[in-house]
């Protein structure tokens, strides 16, 4: 304990680090065998924008429907981390999903709802998490990884493959 002058007491506390891991980043092969575990259309689409993207958990959750430019190939990210918006490409492979998921599923605002029952009502972030936890079961990998896994390893293999991230 320190006094200073005016007789206030001042207690010194050690500054707490936490140990800093790397993130998970799974290969090219595992991402493949991952993206089609999922049987249902809505669920491989969700972890497979995720990675194609290098979106958040929260970011896939959120997004309309409007948000979506098929024509771009672009998503449009409201009021992410920082409170930003920003445009993110996505893949012609990653197109013709989500034709074929609006034309079967047919959500009403937003891209990924709950199901048929609750049509616009977002798909939940433990859902999303446990579609992961799933996929990674049925694609048997092992890895300690969670969702943000996906983003980690979307960054990495831009990096690997020369381009930047954005």
């Amino acid at each position: 304990y320190l006094l200073n002058e005016c007789d206030h007491l001042h207690i010194a506390l050690p500054s707490i680090k936490r140990p800093q891991r790397l993130p998970v980043i799974f290969s090219k092969e595992e991402v493949r065998r991952l993206l089609k575990a999922p049987k249902q259309l809505r669920d491989r689409l969700v972890l497979g924008i995720i990675y194609d993207c290098g979106l958040r958990v929260s970011e896939a959750a959120s997004l309309l429907i409007e948000d979506v430019n098929l024509d771009r190939q672009q998503l449009f990210i409201r009021q992410s981390k920082n409170k930003r918006d920003r445009y993110v490409p996505f893949s012609s492979h990653i197109a013709r999903g989500v034709r074929n998921y609006l034309k079967i599923e047919g959500p009403r605002k937003f891209l990924f709802e709950c199901d048929y029952r609750y049509k616009g009502v977002p798909l939940d972030h433990s859902r999303i998490r446990r579609i992961m936890k799933e996929a990674m079961q049925t694609a048997g990998i092992q890895k300690q990884a969670c969702v943000h896994s996906l983003r980690h390893s979307y960054a990495t293999h831009q990096l690997e493959a020369g381009q930047g991230i954005y």
